[in-house]
């Protein structure tokens, strides 16, 4: 059985939750096809990461973000047929494709071997002003 869901939470508290579930153990049932009996035996709780990430930071620095982690104009993806989902998935959150044209802009060094991106889309940050407990003012993002 497989069960699919998504996370959203502060990264410590879903790595506590990562670890309880790990830790987490069943009684399987399965019939010996030798002897033809019922045998028990343990098995761990599979955690099978699918995951998506809210990457948040300043909207001109968008064309570096996505060169630093390789993200392909439009967002194009392999397989090809993760295109048709993302498209959904997209719809879903209200967000807006990624753009068809990304500007050459400084890269960040960040880890990325072995780890397949799958772009979804982009969600602005309204801007505003916004005045802070300690009194400063700023007309900014909503990051």
């Amino acid at each position: 059985m497989h069960l699919i869901l998504g996370t959203r939470g502060i990264q410590q508290v879903i790595d506590m939750w990562h670890t309880g579930m790990q830790g987490t153990w069943f009684p399987w049932k399965r019939k010996n096809l030798k002897t033809g009996q019922d045998e028990f035996t343990s098995i761990q709780l599979s955690l099978r990461p699918i995951q998506f990430w809210d990457i948040v930071f300043p909207a001109e620095h968008l064309d570096s973000v996505l060169n630093s982690l390789g993200i392909k104009a439009g967002g194009k993806t392999e397989p090809t047929i993760l295109n048709a989902y993302t498209g959904i998935m997209r719809k879903m959150f209200g967000l807006k494709p990624i753009p068809d044209e990304i500007k050459p802009a400084p890269t960040f060094p960040v880890f990325k071997e072995h780890i397949n991106f799958i772009p979804v889309g982009i969600k602005e940050d309204k801007i505003e002003d916004c005045i802070f407990p300690d009194g400063a003012c700023y007309h900014q993002e909503r990051l």
